[in-house]
């Protein structure tokens, strides 16, 4: 406090001016400034009418005062600063920015000829803030305003970058996609490789998310490419990684966890916790898959300290689903949803979408298999109105699900209505997801006395799983199983 005070106040030009910190204890006293607490630090803001006729006032020395504190302030939003915050110390980072968080938004207001790249940082620096602890629409709002002020190429790409990931993960992802196609194109024009690559991986990842898995292998090959020629260790780590998830969708099991652990070799190398905690948590699920359950909470349990030490709250919500559906599966119902209402806190906290909407989703689920109907709808149905517009992949599970549930409550027009709904995304489905849909459809058309469908969507899904390893207790076997049954096959 009292650096940033000494630094803003900037009072060298008065020898016997009085110390900082007894400047700001008398406007205290005399009720021109109000305090408050952040993290346990001490925080000082002056009243919004106090402020509004000091400016008018003080003129040309309340531009130079604030043209300092944005200058000040704007250190956290270097990318220096920044990068800092994916190693192991960089919770410090963090914290910081959190208790900054006002001063930074106040830089990111700010506006002056020679100060709009420092203000640009200083929202740089609160819209990690808000990505990190939410909500990530403060963050969206924060870098909207920043991209409208007169900026160098190389700052513009950087919040293009930033602006596009924080949409991406608050699941807008159209205007993700539209964002990173005027970066991609600014890059390319500018020559700025680094950037292009940058750009190149969102995309990636992006793709793989909307279910256009050709471009997003193309998006991975091509950033690689540049990444390797400009010698970027970090980036050449997360398109590896990348490159492993495309073979997990693909069930090539034995080469996903190939990737992932030299991706984590990568990363631990780079000192990049935010790569670490993605593997991690991969390679747990990929155990799972395979029926390897102790080995897979470990992996889990590995994430969770990290996450939460290094101060990562979305990775330590999505674990916690992760470990939910684990519970699940291994028959906790109970257990897994304790996993699932915490997520869900987190999710929400965060302004986190799709986590949301697959939290509600698994705790439907998960009453399904109590056999409470009702509250199984009210949830489902609470996940389809969340995902169905920005993230329709999501919303087709609850959609198929859901639509069971109706058929065998009787209500088979309704069903089949929700099941065509879901229907549309199956070409973009990943194998597992489209053999849990499959699945629906035989059963769904079994209650309809559409045998000749059902056998055919249940031969579809046995050719599916042929050829992928899943756990043996996966909840996709648990209903391929029940739908043999149904079928008496």
């Amino acid at each position: 406090f009292m650096e940033s005070a000494e630094t803003v106040l900037d009072l060298s030009e008065w020898p016997d001016a009085p110390w900082p910190l007894d400047v700001v204890g008398a406007l205290y006293e005399k009720s021109l400034l109000h305090r408050w607490e952040v993290q346990k630090q001490p925080r000082f803001g002056m009243y919004s009418s106090i402020h509004e006729y000091a400016a008018q006032h003080l003129n040309e020395a309340a531009h130079a005062t604030r043209l300092r504190h944005t200058l000040h302030f704007a250190v956290l939003g270097t990318e220096d600063a920044l990068l800092a915050t994916r190693s192991l110390d960089g919770k410090r980072v963090k914290e910081r920015i959190a208790i900054e968080l006002e001063n930074l938004l106040a830089g990111s207001e700010f506006k002056s000829e020679g100060g709009n790249e420092a203000s640009a940082q200083c929202a740089l620096a609160a819209a990690a803030g808000f990505r990190t602890q939410g909500p990530y629409s403060g963050g969206i709002l924060c870098l909207q305003k920043a991209l409208q002020r007169d900026l160098g190429d190389e700052m513009r790409n950087r919040l293009l970058h930033d602006f596009g990931r924080i949409l991406q993960i608050s699941s807008r992802l159209e205007e993700a996609n539209d964002v990173y196609m005027q970066g991609l194109a600014l890059a390319r024009k500018t020559g700025n490789r680094q950037a292009e690559s940058h750009v190149l991986n969102r995309l990636s990842f992006l793709y793989r998310e909307t279910g256009r898995v050709v471009d997003a292998e193309s998006a991975a090959k091509s950033g690689m490419k540049i990444a390797r020629e400009t010698g970027n260790k970090r980036l050449e780590g997360m398109f590896i990684y990348r490159f492993g998830r495309l073979h997990q969708d693909h069930g090539n099991i034995d080469e996903a966890l190939h990737l992932y652990r030299e991706s984590l070799d990568f990363a631990r190398s780079m000192d990049d916790t935010v790569l670490t905690l993605i593997c991690l948590s991969n390679m747990a699920a990929m155990l799972q898959r395979i029926g390897n359950t102790t080995e897979s909470i470990q992996f889990y349990e590995q994430t969770l300290v990290t996450a939460r030490k290094v101060g990562n709250l979305r990775n330590e919500g999505i674990t916690l689903g992760n470990l939910g559906i684990l519970y699940q599966e291994s028959g906790d119902i109970q257990k897994a949803l304790e996993h699932f209402k915490r997520s869900l806190k987190i999710a929400k906290s965060l302004g986190n979408k799709r986590s949301e909407s697959i939290n509600l989703g698994n705790i439907g689920d998960a009453f399904l298999l109590l056999g409470e109907s009702a509250k199984a709808e009210q949830f489902l149905l609470h996940a389809i109105s969340i995902s169905q517009k920005d993230i329709p992949l999501v919303a087709a599970a609850y959609q198929s699900s859901l639509a069971l549930l109706r058929a065998k409550n009787g209500s088979l027009k309704s069903a089949w209505d929700m099941f065509k709904k879901a229907e549309k995304t199956f070409p973009r489905l990943d194998g597992e997801e489209q053999t849990k849909m499959l699945c629906r459809k035989a059963q769904i058309a079994m209650i309809s006395a559409k045998p000749a469908v059902a056998r055919k969507a249940l031969a579809q899904a046995e050719v599916i799983v042929a050829g992928t390893v899943f756990n043996p207790n996966s909840d996709t076997l648990v209903l391929l199983s029940e739908t043999r049954k149904a079928l008496g096959s």
